[in-house]
Protein backbone atom coordinates (compact mmCIF):
# COMPACT_ATOMS: atom_id res chain seq x y z
CA UNK A 1 0.00 0.00 0.00
CA UNK A 2 2.95 2.35 0.03
CA UNK A 3 3.37 2.96 3.38
CA UNK A 4 5.90 1.34 5.96
CA UNK A 5 4.87 2.05 9.38
CA UNK A 6 7.55 2.28 12.30
CA UNK A 7 7.36 -0.43 15.14
CA UNK A 8 5.69 2.30 17.31
CA UNK A 9 3.07 3.25 14.90
CA UNK A 10 2.01 -0.35 14.77
CA UNK A 11 1.71 -0.84 18.54
CA UNK A 12 -0.56 2.03 18.98
CA UNK A 13 -2.75 0.61 15.83
CA UNK A 14 -2.98 -2.14 17.53
CA UNK A 15 -3.47 -0.98 20.74
CA UNK A 16 -6.60 1.05 19.37
CA UNK A 17 -8.21 -2.29 17.71
CA UNK A 18 -7.35 -4.97 20.03
CA UNK A 19 -9.70 -6.18 22.36
CA UNK A 20 -6.80 -7.49 24.87
CA UNK A 21 -6.43 -10.87 23.46
CA UNK A 22 -3.49 -9.49 21.06
CA UNK A 23 -5.34 -11.01 18.06
CA UNK A 24 -6.47 -9.22 15.55
CA UNK A 25 -9.12 -10.42 13.65
CA UNK A 26 -10.67 -9.93 10.02
CA UNK A 27 -12.35 -6.81 10.73
CA UNK A 28 -9.92 -5.08 12.53
CA UNK A 29 -7.54 -5.73 9.79
CA UNK A 30 -9.99 -4.38 7.62
CA UNK A 31 -10.51 -0.98 10.02
CA UNK A 32 -6.58 -0.72 10.21
CA UNK A 33 -6.39 -0.94 6.15
CA UNK A 34 -8.86 1.78 5.84
CA UNK A 35 -6.35 3.92 7.31
CA UNK A 36 -4.19 3.47 4.99
CA UNK A 37 -5.92 3.01 1.73
CA UNK A 38 -7.75 6.57 2.89
CA UNK A 39 -4.73 8.90 2.12
CA UNK A 40 -4.75 10.96 -0.98
CA UNK A 41 -2.46 10.46 -3.27
CA UNK A 42 -3.10 13.41 -5.36
CA UNK A 43 -0.08 15.15 -5.14
CA UNK A 44 1.89 11.83 -5.80
CA UNK A 45 0.38 11.02 -9.10
CA UNK A 46 0.95 14.48 -10.00
CA UNK A 47 4.54 14.72 -9.66
CA UNK A 48 5.11 11.56 -11.54
CA UNK A 49 2.75 13.35 -14.31
CA UNK A 50 5.39 15.99 -14.46
CA UNK A 51 8.75 14.00 -15.04
CA UNK A 52 7.17 12.67 -18.07
CA UNK A 53 5.93 15.60 -19.39
CA UNK A 54 9.21 16.81 -19.66
CA UNK A 55 8.20 20.10 -21.86
CA UNK A 56 6.05 21.18 -19.38
CA UNK A 57 2.63 21.22 -22.00
CA UNK A 58 0.47 19.56 -19.25
CA UNK A 59 -0.20 16.62 -21.40
CA UNK A 60 1.89 13.54 -22.28
CA UNK A 61 1.80 11.64 -26.07
CA UNK A 62 -0.23 8.64 -26.18
CA UNK A 63 2.56 7.16 -28.20
CA UNK A 64 5.46 8.29 -25.14
CA UNK A 65 2.84 6.98 -22.14
CA UNK A 66 2.87 3.48 -23.91
CA UNK A 67 6.49 3.48 -24.53
CA UNK A 68 6.91 4.04 -20.89
CA UNK A 69 4.29 1.12 -19.80
CA UNK A 70 6.11 -0.91 -22.33
CA UNK A 71 9.79 -0.09 -21.15
CA UNK A 72 9.66 0.95 -17.72
CA UNK A 73 9.34 -0.48 -14.48
CA UNK A 74 7.29 -3.92 -14.33
CA UNK A 75 7.67 -4.04 -18.60
CA UNK A 76 4.16 -4.75 -20.28
CA UNK A 77 3.78 -6.72 -23.79
CA UNK A 78 2.31 -5.00 -26.38
CA UNK A 79 -1.12 -6.61 -25.66
CA UNK A 80 -1.04 -5.94 -22.18
CA UNK A 81 -0.41 -2.14 -22.90
CA UNK A 82 -3.21 -1.95 -25.19
CA UNK A 83 -5.37 -3.50 -22.77
CA UNK A 84 -4.52 -0.83 -20.56
CA UNK A 85 -5.04 2.16 -22.85
CA UNK A 86 -8.56 0.20 -23.77
CA UNK A 87 -9.53 0.03 -20.39
CA UNK A 88 -8.57 3.84 -19.51
CA UNK A 89 -10.34 5.29 -22.49
CA UNK A 90 -6.98 6.65 -24.13
CA UNK A 91 -6.96 3.70 -27.28
CA UNK A 92 -8.24 6.15 -29.53
CA UNK A 93 -6.91 9.63 -28.00
CA UNK A 94 -3.78 11.34 -29.01
CA UNK A 95 -2.61 12.26 -25.85
CA UNK A 96 -3.24 12.14 -21.88
CA UNK A 97 -4.16 15.60 -20.29
CA UNK A 98 -2.65 15.77 -15.94
CA UNK A 99 -6.48 15.77 -14.68
CA UNK A 100 -6.80 13.13 -16.82
CA UNK A 101 -3.81 11.08 -15.58
CA UNK A 102 -4.65 11.74 -12.37
CA UNK A 103 -8.15 10.61 -12.49
CA UNK A 104 -7.03 7.24 -13.97
CA UNK A 105 -4.40 6.39 -12.08
CA UNK A 106 -6.71 7.25 -8.43
CA UNK A 107 -9.67 5.00 -9.75
CA UNK A 108 -10.29 1.95 -8.59
CA UNK A 109 -9.33 -1.17 -9.97
CA UNK A 110 -12.81 -3.40 -11.34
Amino acid sequence: FGHNPTESEMQSFMAEVDSGSGKLSFADVGTLLGRFQSKDYTAEVREAFKIFDKDGKGSIDIAELRHILANLGERMTEDEVNKVMTEAGLASKSSVTQDEFIKIMLSPVA
